[in-house]
């Protein structure tokens, strides 16, 4: 570990000194690659995985989110059920996007939103 009596700087922390010429917020923006397969917990193929799915959650076959899925399904496509929690502190994507959902992410061009709400 490095240790300096000024300045934080070892292994596990870090200072920054910026400066601010004029007022305005302190936002930047952050972009990272993330591979939303780790957070895959079910996979719909047929249409007896989606009707399963509907019944084991409730859902009714007139939902918006069944209507889509089953499109996808339909066209030969799958539907992902991805899982992510807050408690993970080894991870901070999940929970970020525990607490965010999808708000904000660009997914490629061959994925479909179906439901991506953060929160609680």
């Amino acid at each position: 570990m490095k240790i300096k009596g000024d300045f934080v700087t070892n292994s596990s922390s870090t200072s920054f000194i910026i400066g601010q010429l004029n007022e305005g917020a302190l936002k930047v923006s952050v972009t990272i690659e993330v591979d939303l397969s780790r957070y895959i917990t079910e996979e719909l193929h047929t249409m007896k995985d989606l009707d399963t799915f509907m019944e084991d959650w409730g859902w009714n076959n007139n939902d918006e989110r069944y209507l889509k899925m089953r499109q996808i399904i339909h066209n030969k496509g799958k539907v992902f059920i991805l899982t992510v929690g807050d408690e993970d502190y080894d991870d901070p994507i999940e929970p970020m996007l525990c607490r965010n959902g999808l708000e904000g992410i660009n997914l490629p061009d061959n994925f479909v939103v179906i439901q991506a709400d953060g929160g609680y």
